[in-house]
């Protein structure tokens, strides 16, 4: 089984979400979530741009790939592009982590070498799928059919990994022409030029596309937290670790990190 980080150093360089410093901070978040993955016993593998790898090109991944050169100036509001293609290149049976991921327990392997369709973190809160997801999913819909559908959640992408390859394969796609509707709307581009709150269209095009095309398809997906399991709980069992949002650039974040790093390598 392989473990997968993906960098795309574009967005981080553009300031994603308004961040200062992200590309140097990643540094050592990437630094720990290897340390951690490599200690499961699996190869982890970084798919990156030349950029990326001047960056992370120490850390002592198994086997490094300048994949994401292919990605442009373009693309780069759309950070996840990087996870689907080494998705792709790498195929089923690999699994994604995001760079702020850390698996300090080895009781993860049961969960990544069970049967799934689709492996994810976990379903979105519904707070946050009203709040985040509502308003651009009806944007979307008001010009494409592309997501028309009765799903209520989305998945938190934070672990993404398959092993049925139909619906990877229509997932891949669904994905890429989701981008291009993004790309050449106006209404959409003017809506997230001019709304009065930041939106996230990556939250719509990677997060609540899957559950979408699961429910289409028919497929099954598996969680590491399930909708109605205690959070402490079942991360506390799997050693699971995801560090959301901005507060894994603050300085005090950083040092726990630094600190870790230094007692288990």
């Amino acid at each position: 089984m392989i473990i997968i980080h993906s960098l795309y150093s574009l967005p981080l360089l553009n300031n994603r979400w308004g961040l200062l410093d992200q590309f140097k901070k990643s540094y050592y978040l990437y630094y720990l979530s290897f340390l951690y993955a490599k200690r499961l016993g699996y190869e982890v593998v970084l798919h990156t741009d030349n950029t990326g790898y001047e960056l992370l090109k120490n850390i002592g991944y198994d086997r490094i790939e300048l994949s994401l050169n292919e990605l442009t100036q373009e693309d780069s509001t759309f950070w996840s592009l990087g996870k689907i293609r080494a998705l792709e290149l790498e195929g089923l049976h690999s699994i994604h982590i995001d760079g702020d991921v850390f698996l300090k327990s080895k009781e993860i392997k049961t969960v990544f070498e069970s049967n799934y369709d689709v492996l994810t973190q976990m379903i979105e809160s519904q707070d946050s799928f009203t709040k985040d997801y509502v308003p651009q999913i009806n944007l979307l819909n008001s010009v494409s059919n592309q997501l028309v559908s009765d799903m209520k959640h989305s998945y938190n992408c934070g672990v993404l990994a398959f092993k049925d390859p139909q619906l990877f394969s229509e997932y891949a796609q669904l994905f890429k022409e989701l981008i291009a509707i993004y790309k050449s709307d106006v209404k959409i581009n003017d809506f997230y030029k001019n709304e009065f709150r930041y939106y996230e269209k990556m939250l719509i095009i990677e997060q609540y596309s899957l559950p979408v095309i699961v429910n289409k398809l028919k497929k099954k997906s598996k969680f590491i937290i399930n909708e109605h399991d205690d959070l402490d709980t079942v991360c506390d069992h799997y050693g699971f670790v995801h560090a959301l949002g901005s507060s894994k650039y603050t300085d005090s974040f950083q040092a726990l990190v630094k600190q870790r790093i230094k007692e288990i390598k």
